[in-house]
C-alpha cells in the first residue's frame, strides 16, 4: 500500500468540511471507522478486537490504511520518527488527511529529533497539523553539541524519555507495539531489519489508548515548537516541503518496496474493505507522563507489577521476548519462583553481535549463567540470517537483523505487547505503553512467532557445557549442519571489548 493510490484502505474518507474547527474535530460522532466495527463491538460486550501485525510490511500498510480512512483525528506518539522512505510515505498520508479536514497531532520525543527540526516545522506549518515535543532539551539546544552540553548539565531529567509508540485514528482504532517510524521497522532497509511486533486494536481499549495520548499531549512535558525556538514559517515552508517530498516519492512509488506493500495479503484484504479481528478482553498498561519528572522510585513500577502478577499466575510456560533483557534481582527472584513451581521459562533476546546496544548486553551477561542454572531456556537472535542453502529468509529482506519486539506470553492464554523492554530503563526511567490481552488465539500467534525466531535459522540456543566445567556454549545450524561456539558468535573484537568494559561499570540502573 502506497499513499497517493486509490481505494486501498478500510474505506477512503471523503473530504471534510474545511470550516471544521479543532474543537469540533474532537467531538464524538459517526465515522467510517466507528461504523465499520460498531456491529462487532456490540456483539462482543466488554471485549475489544485485535489483529497482530507481525511483519513490517503489514504494520506499515495498516498505518497508511488508518490515515486514509480517518475522518476526524489522527494522533501519533513516537520515540523515533525518521525522515526516510517510510517516513516520507507516512508523512504524505498525514498531509493528505489534513488536507481533507482531519486534525493531525504528532507527539515525538525530543531525544531523536536532532537534525529533523525542519520536518517538524514543515508539518506544523499545516493549519490542521500540530507537532509537540516531549521532554525537550533547553530552548535553542537543537544541534548535537548543544544537546550534549544540555545533557551534561541536567542528565537526570534528560536521561528520561517517552518510549511510547501509538497510532490512533478517530479514537476508534489504534496501533501499539514496538515499532517506531523508520525503514528498519517496516522491512524497507536493505542493510538493517528489526524483528518487531505491533497489534491493531478496535473497541473500548482503543478509546483508552486515545485517552492516554490525550494525557501526554496536554502534559507539562509536551511542548510546542515555538517553545523550542523553532519558528512557524507558514505556508511557504510547507509548499517547499511538499515539492521536495513529491520529488522523493516519485522514486519510492516505483520501487520494489512499493510493489511488496501492494502485494501483501493485508493490503488485498483492505481493498475489499474487510478486516478480520480477534475479540478478547484487554487492559491497557500506560505510564503517566509525570513519570519522567518525578523522582525515580526503587519500589515496584506499575508495568513490572503487572508482569510479575501474570507470571505468578502461570502454571505451565512463560515466554519472554525482549531485545534488551536485564532482569535485575527482583526479576531473578520472580524467575526462581517460577522454576521452583516447574514453570517452563523461555527467553528470546539479542546476541551481542545482533544488539544495537552492546552496553546493555553487558548487564544482561551478568545474569545469563544464573538463568541457565535455574533451567531457563535462552535463545539469542543472530545478526545475519543464514537460511538453508538455496532458500531465502522469510521474515527479513535486509542484510543484518536485530530483534526489537517486546512481547510476553503466559500459558499461551494471555499476552502482553507494547513498547516495554525487560530492563531498568523501561521500568524506572522511560514512559511505556502496552496491552494485556486475554486471548488464546493471539497468544498462540505470538508463541508461534517465538518458535520461528528462536529456531536455528534465526537464533543461537545458549546452553551450559557438560564437559567444559559448565561454561557457555552457543548451538545453532548453518547450512543444515549443527555447529556450536564457545564464545559470543559473530561478535567482533570491538563489540567484545565494549561489552567487557561496560560490564565493569556500575551503570545497570541507568540502562
Amino acid at each position: 500500500m502506497v499513499p497517493g493510490e486509490k481505494a486501498r484502505g478500510l474505506r477512503p474518507a471523503p473530504a471534510a468540511d474545511v470550516a471544521i474547527s479543532r474543537d469540533q474535530a474532537r467531538t464524538s460522532g459517526a465515522t467510517l471507522l466507528g461504523d465499520a466495527f460498531a456491529p462487532e463491538v456490540a456483539a462482543h460486550p466488554g471485549q475489544s478486537g485485535f489483529r497482530l501485525l507481525a511483519t513490517g510490511l503489514d504494520a506499515f500498510v495498516m498505518r497508511v490504511a488508518l490515515a486514509e480512512s480517518a475522518q476526524r483525528t489522527l494522533d501519533m506518539q513516537y520515540y523515533i520518527f525518521h525522515a526516510d522512505d517510510t517516513g516520507a510515505l507516512l508523512t504524505e498520508a498525514l498531509l493528505q488527511a489534513a488536507d481533507r479536514g482531519v486534525r493531525v497531532r504528532l507527539l515525538v520525543d525530543d531525544y531523536n529529533l536532532v537534525g529533523r527540526d525542519w520536518l517538524a516545522a514543515a508539518l506544523d506549518a499545516h493549519p490542521r497539523i500540530e507537532v509537540r515535543v516531549f521532554n525537550p532539551f533547553v530552548a535553542g539546544a537543537r544541534g548535537t553539541v548543544s544537546r550534549l552540553i544540555a545533557f551534561l548539565r541536567d542528565p537526570v531529567k534528560l536521561n528520561r524519555r517517552m518510549h511510547n509508540k501509538s497510532f490512533i485514528a478517530d479514537g476508534r482504532l489504534a496501533i501499539v507495539g514496538g515499532r517506531n517510524v523508520g525503514n528498519e521497522y517496516f522491512d524497507a532497509d536493505r542493510e538493517l531489519g528489526f524483528g518487531d511486533l505491533d497489534v491493531l486494536a478496535a473497541g473500548p481499549v482503543a478509546g483508552e489508548i486515545a485517552a492516554s495520548f490525550e494525557t501526554y499531549w496536554s502534559s507539562e512535558s509536551a511542548r510546542s515548537l515555538r517553545f523550542l525556538g523553532i519558528r512557524r514559517r507558514g505556508r511557504r515552508i510547507l509548499r517547499r516541503f511538499r515539492a521536495a517530498l513529491d520529488k522523493r516519492l516519485e522514486k519510492v512509488r516505483r520501487s520494489q518496496y512499493a510493489t511488496r506493500l501492494r502485494d501483501t495479503d493485508l493490503a488485498k484484504q483492505l481493498t475489499g474493505s474487510h478486516l478480520d479481528l480477534e475479540w478478547a478482553k484487554a487492559d491497557l498498561i500506560a505510564d503517566e507522563p509525570a513519570k519522567v519528572v518525578l523522582p525515580v522510585e526503587r519500589g515496584e513500577p506499575q508495568s513490572q507489577g503487572f508482569l510479575g502478577l501474570l507470571a505468578q499466575e502461570s502454571i505451565q510456560e512463560v515466554i519472554l521476548v525482549s531485545p534488551y533483557f536485564v532482569p535485575g534481582e527482583r526479576g531473578m527472584a520472580s524467575l526462581r519462583s517460577l522454576r521452583a513451581r516447574g514453570v517452563r521459562v523461555r527467553i528470546l533476546t539479542n546476541s551481542l553481535a545482533a544488539t544495537d546496544a552492546p552496553v546493555v548486553h553487558a548487564s544482561y551477561r551478568r545474569y545469563r549463567q544464573a538463568l541457565l542454572e535455574l533451567g531457563a531456556e535462552i535463545h539469542e537472535f543472530k545478526p545475519v540470517v543464514r537460511p538453508p542453502r538455496g532458500a531465502r529468509p522469510r521474515l527479513f529482506a535486509s542484510a543484518r537483523a536485530s530483534l526489537h519486539a517486546k512481547a510476553f506470553v503466559f500459558d499461551r492464554r494471555k499476552m502482553v505487547i507494547g513498547s516495554l523492554n525487560l530492563d531498568p530503563r523501561s521500568f524506572f526511567l522511560n514512559t511505556e505503553i502496552g496491552l494485556i490481552i486475554q486471548s488464546e488465539a493471539l497468544a498462540g500467534q505470538v508463541a508461534a512467532a517465538f518458535e520461528q525466531l528462536a529456531a536455528p535459522t534465526y537464533s543461537y540456543q545458549v546452553t551450559l557445557s557438560a564437559v567444559r566445567g559448565g561454561r557457555l556454549r552457543w548451538r545453532t545450524q548453518e547450512d543444515g549442519i549443527r555447529v556450536s561456539y564457545d564464545g559470543e558468535p559473530q561478535a567482533g573484537l570491538l563489540r567484545r571489548l565494549l561489552a567487557w568494559g561496560a560490564g565493569l561499570l556500575p551503570i545497570e540502573e541507568h540502562l
